[in-house]
């Protein structure tokens, strides 16, 4: 492996690097085959799983909202929104100031197949994280997040 052309920052150790880099990459397997069966146990698809689980901590959300944030084309998430309509975990609501578009709510069955979600990932978590190590952990990882936004730049 030729790693002269790599970039590692001056204050990181390139076997640091590659092992956060491997760790990093078990997290997110592990997480798609959680949030896989969770999806299967519920019914659901995953993508239809992340939409519920954004419209639980998001409020005022409408399908162009969700087409952006899945990458899908607005089709596609109206034919998303359909079904889960259909299976009453969503519903549709006019929108507070565009007369023009709706919001997406969570029904109380959505909510219920969210707190099936929260409760896995609790129990995978006890043990793992207490209470100011949970909050260290959830900056932690959204400021991870927020460095792989897409079209960032390489230097």
């Amino acid at each position: 492996m030729n790693t002269t052309s790599a970039r590692t920052p001056v204050d990181v150790n390139e076997a640091d690097l590659l092992a956060l880099l491997g760790a990093y990459q078990h997290l997110q397997a592990q997480n798609l085959r959680m949030s896989t069966h969770l999806s299967a146990d519920l019914g659901l698809r995953p993508a239809d799983l992340r939409v519920l689980l954004y419209l639980f901590r998001t409020e005022n959300v409408s399908p162009r909202d969700l087409a952006t944030l899945l990458e899908h084309t607005t089709g596609s998430i109206t034919a998303m929104v359909d079904r889960l309509e259909r299976m009453g975990h969503v519903e549709r609501r006019p929108h507070p100031t565009d007369r023009r578009s709706q919001t997406l709510h969570l029904t109380d069955t959505g909510i219920a197949a969210v707190q099936h979600v929260r409760n896995a990932y609790q129990n995978a978590f006890d043990g793992v994280f207490t209470g100011p190590a949970l909050r260290t952990a959830s900056k932690t990882l959204r400021a991870l997040g927020d460095a792989l936004t897409p079209h960032r730049p390489v230097k």
